[in-house]
């Protein structure tokens, strides 16, 4: 790691800083802003404790459920821990029926990293409201599922 910054500088720097934990912890150490405005660590529910399950077992998982019981959350959690601790560059969409509620969910994204300890936040190229990059690989944008979404 550069003694210049406490930032990883390399994908070598985030796999030493990450090499001793499982995406499931890191998941699991991520912070949310609750209904009432409040940050706190990620508690899953039993519901999100299931689809966690489903989706790092590698199988592809279709999530039928009733509202408000946090599957963007976990699937979002999800996502960002992928990108985070990908070797290679990948990029995921956040595809919602508009923009806006795609915006909403990368925000979501966004707070993850942002709420990270300083010395594991990877330098980003691009960091505004459609998009978040990281300098060393890893994307994820958020588009609209239709033309008339705002894209």
């Amino acid at each position: 790691m550069s003694r210049k910054s406490s930032k990883p500088t390399s994908k070598a720097d985030i796999k030493e800083l990450l090499e001793n934990i499982s995406i499931e912890e890191f998941i699991r150490k991520l912070t949310i802003v609750n209904k009432k405005g409040k940050k706190q660590q990620l508690d899953l529910n039993s519901e999100q404790e299931e689809i966690l399950k489903s989706l790092l077992s590698g199988e592809d998982t279709l999530i039928l459920k009733p509202r408000q019981i946090g599957s963007t959350t976990i699937c979002a959690a999800f996502l960002f821990a992928e990108i985070y601790f990908s070797t290679t560059p990948i990029t995921f969409a956040v595809l919602s029926y508009k923009l806006e509620s795609a915006k909403q969910i990368l925000k979501m994204i966004k707070h993850f990293y942002h709420s990270l300890p300083e010395s594991l936040q990877r330098p980003t190229d691009v960091n505004h409201t459609t998009e978040l990059s990281f300098k060393n690989g890893g994307r994820i944008i958020a588009v609209a599922a239709t033309q008339t979404g705002g894209l």
